[in-house]
């Protein structure tokens, strides 16, 4: 049976001739109505706090749940993210390692370039050397020639080239 603080007001007891003082019978009753209102109103508060506190704990304990999951993945995620880490490293050296290729060939194809510029400029030198030595002769012999016009002796050109002194 439930009983409420207006139950215990509204409830009225036969008189009998010998009974308990109706006044102090009134005034328990009222007091205990008063206590049964409080501890009514006091239930329902703690029956609140009481549902909060059960969805605060299923909320707790899903996130738990969710936390050991987590962590139970956390050795998997580790393995995956090392052997992809390790899977970047091999192919970023195999691309170096054809960069490194790429370059030392068109290194050695430069050096092998200037090699031969090197090689055609020493030659084009060396011909140009001897057509300015050829040069420097026969400018040497026409200026003989000239030399011995103003003087009034003519100098045979093929004699002085042949080396004879005459």
């Amino acid at each position: 049976m439930k009983l409420t603080g207006s139950d215990i007001r509204s409830r009225a007891f036969p008189r009998r001739m010998r009974g308990y003082d109706r006044l102090e019978v009134d005034a328990f009753l009222f007091a205990a109505a008063e206590q049964v209102d409080r501890l009514v109103r006091e239930n329902e508060q703690l029956g609140l706090q009481c549902a909060d506190l059960f969805e605060e704990y299923n909320r707790l304990k899903k996130e738990h749940a969710e936390a050991r999951k987590t962590l139970a993945s956390l050795p998997a995620l580790r393995d995956e993210a090392s052997a992809w880490a390790g899977e970047l490293v091999r192919k970023a050296e195999a691309d170096a390692e054809r960069e490194a290729a790429r370059l030392r060939g068109e290194a050695s194809a430069l050096r092998e370039a200037r090699d031969n510029l090197f090689a055609d400029f020493c030659a084009t030198l060396r011909s140009q050397t001897r057509t300015l030595e050829e040069e420097s002769r026969r400018a040497g012999v026409d200026l003989e020639r000239l030399m011995g016009e103003r003087s009034g002796t003519v100098i045979n050109l093929s004699q002085k080239a042949e080396g004879d002194a005459s």
